[in-house]
């Protein structure tokens, strides 16, 4: 039942000798490592930059390429940015309180937007997330 399911969404499929492959849709969405794949799959993972300043020649502070698949991976990749994304303090009478300078329902919008428009047909390069501070 589940197989079937996931056949037709085209996630898998069967071969010639009634083994089930996953196809490239299925890898980039549910790798745990998705440099086990060939390399116009493997390229398409996640890269994250953020720099010092406010253009490229600035210093890296961090950076980190995703191996994960896009949907088992996209939690994590939410929360390592929204840790970098700057705060601002309110400090209310008893409580202090941090309040992200973007709101995270916008990133996440943002961030799956990205992923999942980006054109496929170009190989050699995936999604790169870059931030300035």
């Amino acid at each position: 039942m589940i197989l079937g399911k996931l056949e037709a969404d085209k996630l898998i499929k069967r071969d010639v000798s009634n083994y089930w492959n996953i196809t490239n849709m299925g890898g980039l969405l549910f790798a745990n490592d998705i440099s086990e794949f060939d390399t116009s799959l493997s390229r398409k993972g996640v890269r994250l930059i953020a720099y010092q300043g406010n253009n490229r020649s600035s210093m890296v502070t961090h950076r980190r390429d995703g191996l994960k698949g896009y949907a088992n991976g996209f939690e994590g990749l939410m929360n390592y940015i929204n840790a970098l994304i700057p705060t601002n303090e309110y400090i209310g009478k008893a409580l202090r309180e941090e309040i992200p300078l973007f709101p995270a329902l916008a990133m996440r919008e943002l961030i799956a937007n990205a992923l999942i428009h980006q054109d496929m047909t170009i190989t050699g390069a995936g999604p790169q997330i870059e931030i300035f501070f």
